[in-house]
């Protein structure tokens, strides 16, 4: 498996953890500030996940993401969903500025740190990375005590075990995950894919090893 390829599934599968609930985009008036917030991001993450890679739709998705962070300057969420993008797009230094003040707004936001991480191993700065991916398990594993029944927390985890280097157990988590809660996840089916074949036959190592 390539380093392109390696990465690409990576990327699709972050794509795929942004998955929302069908939203009628032009349904805002009348909604809280909050509920406005949410729905202006599900629009900038469903075009960033039907962009499917492709760089005039990818950039689009900035636009609409960077957007949302001009009405809504503190929303957290916004900035980590610009930095998806940007490193989609191979721009780690601006992708690590977004997830910076993301986690100065919100120093909780576990995806943020998770995202920091990716970005860090991108540019090569593999122990700040693994400091990034501990502190991002830390806090998903908090989250899933809260909600036990959660997926993200669950799909992120095993992500986070394979990005330290344990590809096996994140595949253990993954497959006892489609066990007890059904396979209906496409998420966690296309990452078990990709954990399988890092199992099969990858030799550089796992995704904390990603080169533009």
């Amino acid at each position: 498996m390539t380093t392109k390829t390696r990465q690409y599934n990576l990327l699709a599968v972050i794509a795929l953890l942004l998955l929302v609930p069908a939203c009628d985009f032009n349904q805002k008036a009348g909604l809280s500030r909050k509920a406005k917030q949410q729905l202006s991001l599900a629009e900038a993450r469903t075009a960033y996940r039907l962009a499917h890679g492709a760089q005039k739709e990818t950039e689009k998705a900035l636009i609409l993401a960077e957007g949302v962070i001009t009405t809504y300057p503190d929303f957290a969420e916004a900035y980590v969903l610009k930095a998806k993008i940007q490193l989609e797009l191979n721009l780690h230094e601006r992708a690590l500025a977004s997830l910076d003040k993301a986690i100065e707004l919100a120093p909780d936001l576990a995806e943020a740190h998770l995202d920091r991480g990716l970005n860090l191993a991108a540019l090569h700065r593999q122990q700040h990375a693994q400091i990034a991916y501990a502190k991002a398990r830390e806090l998903y594993t908090v989250r899933l005590k809260k909600k036990p029944w959660d997926l993200d927390p669950k799909l992120n985890l095993a992500l986070i075990s394979h990005l330290q280097g344990n590809t096996k157990s994140a595949l253990d988590q993954v497959n006892l995950l489609l066990a007890s809660d059904g396979a209906d996840s496409q998420a966690a089916v296309q990452l078990k894919q990709v954990l399988e074949a890092e199992m099969a036959g990858a030799s550089n190592g796992p995704w904390s090893v990603i080169t533009p």
